[in-house]
């Protein structure tokens, strides 16, 4: 994770956008060093979800796969690929 903040924050918040971060153990930790002592994490992400199976699906069609231009399988949180996403947050 590339950043140069040397700030700290009373609170961190994050709406639908965490799980699409590579690398969640190194992500929260990088978060927790940027809030002060007592500091608090709010965030929603979605671990699972139909869609990304959808998308694959779709990537793979004859008619829809030619707008897909990158690969898809990078594109895709880890929780996708992990069979109990919900322990990946256990950090």
């Amino acid at each position: 994770m590339r950043d140069n903040c040397n700030m700290q924050f009373d609170k961190i918040f994050s709406f639908f956008v965490i799980h699409w971060i590579p690398n969640w153990s190194r992500l929260f930790k990088r978060l927790y060093d940027l809030m002060v002592q007592g500091g608090e994490i709010a965030y929603y992400l979605i671990a699972d979800s139909d869609m990304y199976s959808v998308w694959k699906q779709m990537s793979k069609d004859p008619v829809w796969g030619k707008y897909y231009e990158v690969d898809i399988d990078k594109g895709f949180p880890e929780s996708y690929y992990s069979p109990n996403p919900v322990q990946m947050l256990a950090i």
